[in-house]
């Protein structure tokens, strides 16, 4: 395996998936009534956070009910790993 290959790891990205479920007419409200999540928070997994797995889950659920799509449809991108996480 290559330094590349170490430094990087396949995540669900979080933007793409909450801006999915907005496209589709679900406002943050909506998806905060829906999920228990705050607002805060979903705006803060737009900016790049990563939610806890129950919050994860919570909005993967509500994604895959709206979308009719299955998991392995969920939108997959590449983040990088720090030094740290790879040595």
């Amino acid at each position: 395996m290559t330094i590349e290959q170490l430094s990087a790891r396949s995540v669900i990205d979080w933007f793409r998936l909450i801006e999915d479920l907005r496209g589709r007419s679900y406002s943050y409200r909506n998806i905060h009534a829906l999920t228990g999540i705050s607002i805060g928070s979903l705006t803060g997994y737009c900016n790049g956070g990563s939610p806890s797995h129950q919050h994860g889950e919570a909005i993967i659920s509500l994604w895959l009910t709206a979308t009719r799509r299955s998991r392995d449809d969920l939108p997959i991108t590449t983040k990088q790993l720090s030094a740290s996480n790879v040595m």
